[in-house]
């Protein structure tokens, strides 16, 4: 999660939430006074129809209300997949294939990968670095697995809860050297957790030997050297009713609220706009046929391979033997 404003959220709790969250977009349908940008995403996906049109890989969709054309903008970079001079992965064939646990990208554009250096192992990675498809360095780690990873500034962070170990790593990027470690953070063992830019939120169980549905359960908020905040609602430490149901927020793009979801039905990525009074402003749709197929991670389809940073949403696929990642410039592709 990569914005400016750092849990915006804090500032736009209202007694219009619950409302919103019932009839946004139904409040879009029914308003005296629908703009033409809010007709044209609702008919997006039914109106719309792809063409490549030049080099930079850019669509071109047209609406038959309005007769405008907007072009779906975004720049892919390809990646050769192997453990050479290519991006690491792990090959997991009884499960889920092709697996890579942490990716990031720094304000100068270049991409970072964390992968278990074997199967299920979780004590050892790599950590690899490109500026777009030329390898930079490529280190391996010893003191954690793959797992998520965050870029604040020149530092990357990794928090390890394998084998209940829960140590948080600090990274120089440019050198892929530790140099800092908060050891054992809590105790409890960790079912899920999320680095921002300036926490740690962990979903934890308490300290029964045996966990079961009936586990007590709750979010923690650290921060980025390990101490306990407090008590938040959820994984992005925002309030309950702020979340839209299975959508991952990505962060704050031009005071316009970014969230994501895939719609498996039509085998498309959906990039949700609201602004910051929480009306619905549209939404993007992208196909996989564009994109690529999931490259896997910790558990299934993870959200560590979609960042906003700056504007830009980076999504990590895969096509063949190839890493392939679509930068969309947002700005370029909503109407404004």
């Amino acid at each position: 999660m990569k914005n400016k404003s750092k849990y915006y959220w804090n500032i736009l709790i209202n007694a219009n939430v619950f409302a919103w969250l019932v009839s946004c977009e139904q409040s879009v349908k029914s308003s005296n006074e629908i703009n033409i940008k809010d007709i044209y995403f609702n008919q997006l996906e039914e109106k719309r129809e792809f063409k490549n049109i030049s080099k930079e890989d850019t669509l071109v969709f047209s609406n038959s209300i309005n007769q405008q054309k907007q072009q779906l903008k975004y720049e892919q970079i390809i990646i050769p997949l192997n453990l050479n001079s290519g991006v690491p992965f792990l090959n997991d064939v009884n499960i889920y294939g092709y697996i890579i646990e942490g990716f990031d990208v720094d304000e100068s554009g270049l991409f970072y990968f964390l992968v278990n250096s074997e199967v299920q192992s979780g004590n050892s990675s790599i950590l690899a670095c490109f500026e777009k498809n030329k390898l930079v360095y490529k280190k391996n780690i010893t003191q954690f697995g793959g797992n998520s990873i965050n870029i604040v500034g020149d530092r990357l962070y990794v928090f390890d809860p394998n084998y209940k170990r829960n140590n948080l790593f600090v990274l120089d990027i440019k050198t892929g050297e530790i140099i800092e470690k908060y050891p054992n953070i809590i105790e409890n063992s960790i079912s899920n957790y999320i680095l921002t830019d300036t926490a740690l939120i962990a979903s934890t169980f308490n300290l029964e030997e045996r966990i079961s549905i009936d586990t007590e359960h709750a979010f923690l908020h650290f921060d980025l050297k390990g101490n306990l905040i407090g008590k938040v609602d959820n994984l992005y430490g925002l309030d309950k009713l702020f979340l839209p149901e299975e959508k991952q927020y990505l962060g704050v793009w031009d005071d316009n609220l970014v969230f994501w979801d895939f719609d498996y039905t039509i085998n498309k990525h959906i990039f949700s706009i609201f602004d910051i009074s929480l009306n619905w402003m549209g939404k993007l749709i992208v196909s996989s046929d564009e994109v690529g197929e999931d490259i896997y991670g910790l558990e299934g389809f993870p959200q560590e391979h979609r960042k906003l940073l700056e504007g830009k949403v980076y999504m990590l696929n895969r096509k063949d033997k190839n890493a392939v990642i679509t930068i969309l410039p947002l700005d370029s592709n909503f109407l404004k």
